[in-house]
């Protein structure tokens, strides 16, 4: 019975050493200078008013990726690496940092800290508006903008609900749903979404 109470008691301690380890490792890559200049310079950048988001762009990609509105990341990213039930717009800007760690635990960790950085700076209409801005959806469209001018020669703010979901679509796999190469298998994807 004694050594039993030692086992749950070493476990305990290993619990609780691990959390405080945790803690401090994340701590510590919120100060890592370079991420914090990126977080910074993304933050900048997509300080955008959420009334002048186009509410059919913020439609379309709820209709994509369900619940993406109501979700704050931190604490769920731990779980995100386990699971990945949700999508997190966090998470979708963290992917964008090519300066992180190589090694994949280190580098989880460090997106879980970038995650949580991002999480409380932006709103998540601003993180799926700065991360549709941010991709490349190929024939040299990089940003909503030179996607909506390239594939429907108008600004984003001129875009009908169809073509929001169109481009939100392409965010997910901009070669596969490529509206000039593939346009068959984007309209496909996109009546399965407006059943």
């Amino acid at each position: 019975m004694k050594t039993v109470k030692k086992i749950i008691r070493i476990f305990i301690l290993i619990f609780i050493l691990s959390y405080i380890a945790f803690d401090i490792f994340i701590y510590l890559c919120s100060k890592d200078d370079d991420i914090q200049v990126y977080i910074s310079h993304l933050v900048n950048c997509n300080k955008t008013d959420e009334d002048s988001i186009p509410s059919n762009l913020i439609s379309a990609y709820e209709k994509v990726y369900p619940g993406s509105l109501e979700v704050n990341a931190w604490p769920d990213p731990i779980w995100y690496y386990f699971t990945c039930e949700k999508h997190y717009p966090q998470k979708e800007l963290a992917a964008h940092i090519h300066i992180m760690e190589k090694n994949s635990i280190l580098r989880g960790l460090q997106a879980i800290s970038v995650i949580n950085q991002i999480d409380n700076r932006l709103s998540n209409k601003q993180c799926i508006y700065a991360h549709l801005n941010m991709m490349d959806y190929t024939n040299m469209a990089i940003g909503l903008d030179e996607a909506s001018k390239i594939y429907y020669n108008k600004t984003v703010e001129e875009l009908s609900d169809k073509e929001c979901l169109e481009i939100v679509i392409m965010s997910r796999n901009p070669a596969l749903y490529n509206k000039i190469r593939h346009p068959e298998i984007l309209e496909e994807k996109v009546k399965e979404y407006l059943k």
